[in-house]
């Protein structure tokens, strides 16, 4: 790749006024090659080539150039190499002149590496104790050396924040083409969980005499999926503002059992789970859809399942409050909890939030001592009522 257009004229001449060398400054033969070599090199041999150039123009000199990464100064490159230890945490120019001077190099001269108006790093020259002083002046070859330099920096920097752009668009076509695929695998899940609902329907209307209580946690379970399902279609395409969020009265006791009674059966197979749950039969009414409360409780169950590998307790706990219904979700493993990080907290939380806004909702994840925490607010039938009236 070449960092430079290359000049159909005298390409000393060019790259003088291109990057911006005084005019009024004199290069001799050999210093006006070199620009032109500096200047003509790509990614690759540049560094090599000012490597030769040093060594001719400035053969007791040590050269290193500087940039900056955060709050602290990095060494970019170096001209002598392996020879060079690794300089200490740079926060000034004033501690890169005590660290050459510390490596017994003296007589420090440091110059900005300006391009386009900005300053992409530093180049540094300086001498040993015993090393031989040149007797020209050195601000021609200094000058040389810092606008090439700065014009490399400035193009590398401009082409890695094209490749950084280049990936990002292709993540997030990725992104969305798995994100299509994801829902074209819900359409088919969708259909064989609108047969499973619907044998189970008609087995409790063809045996009404059965014991029907697994029967209700496949209709309910199944409905509830088909709800999540549909809701991100509508997301897919954008509509969510349109999607059916219908509201109804709904005991929040038999929300909480049924949401049990489809989590029952996966505590008995995958981990050693107790549920103890205190729900009180007075508890109030609340306002929502049953399907979406329901989905996001059991997922909550689900959650608190995954962190719980070697088993545990999982408490659920209601308390009445004047304007709200407080449902409290604990999971207390028996063994070491799984780590929930700060940002698996804020995830999960948002999540589930985004499906109990619209029914005025709260929700907050915590994790006390070796467990996790759910604590979710849901405002009372006369409450809802009242604000939706408003």
């Amino acid at each position: 790749m070449t960092l430079y257009p290359r000049s159909k004229t005298d390409p000393s001449l060019h790259l003088l006024h291109q990057h911006g060398l005084p005019m009024n400054q004199v290069l001799n033969g050999s210093q006006a090659g070199w620009l032109s070599r500096l200047t003509m090199a790509d990614e690759k041999s540049f560094f090599s080539e000012l490597y030769l150039c040093i060594y001719e123009l400035l053969p007791h000199a040590r050269v290193d150039v500087l940039v900056q990464r955060g709050k602290s100064m990095q060494l970019y490159w170096t001209s002598v190499g392996a020879e060079c230890d690794p300089p200490p945490q740079l926060q000034s120019l004033d501690d890169a002149s005590v660290w050459l001077e510390s490596d017994g190099y003296y007589d420090v001269l440091i110059q900005p590496l300006m391009a386009l108006n900005e300053i992409y790093g530093w180049l540094i020259v300086a001498h040993g104790e015993q090393a031989y002083r040149p007797q020209h002046d050195m601000q021609p070859v200094l000058d040389m050396l810092s606008n090439a330099l700065a014009w490399h920096l400035a193009y590398a920097e401009r082409d890695r924040d094209a490749k950084q752009y280049e990936s990002q668009i292709r993540r997030h076509e990725q992104n969305v083409q798995d994100a299509q695929t994801v829902v074209e695998a819900g359409r088919d899940i969708g259909k064989y969980l609108s047969a499973v609902v619907g044998c189970a329907q008609i087995l409790q209307a063809d045996m009404p005499n059965i014991d029907d209580s697994e029967l209700d946690v496949l209709v309910d379970a199944g409905t509830d999926a088909l709800f999540v399902l549909r809701r991100i279609r509508a997301y897919e395409r954008e509509r969510l503002s349109e999607f059916p969020m219908d509201e109804t009265s709904i005991r929040l006791d038999h929300l909480l059992m049924e949401s049990i009674r489809i989590v029952k059966p996966l505590c008995r197979v995958r981990t050693d789970v107790l549920i103890n749950a205190d729900i009180p039969v007075s508890v109030a009414e609340i306002v929502g859809h049953r399907n979406a409360i329901r989905s996001v409780l059991v997922s909550i169950f689900l959650t608190i399942l995954e962190y719980m590998p070697f088993g545990g307790l999982m408490t659920v706990h209601v308390v009445d409050l004047p304007e709200r219904a407080v449902i409290e979700l604990v999971g207390e493993s028996t063994s070491q909890l799984s780590m929930l990080s700060p940002e698996d907290q804020r995830f999960i939380a948002g999540y589930y939030q985004d499906m109990l806004r619209p029914y005025g909702g709260t929700l907050k994840v915590s994790t006390p001592n070796n467990g996790l925490s759910f604590r979710i607010g849901l405002p009372i039938a006369v409450i809802r009522e009242r604000a939706v009236g408003a």
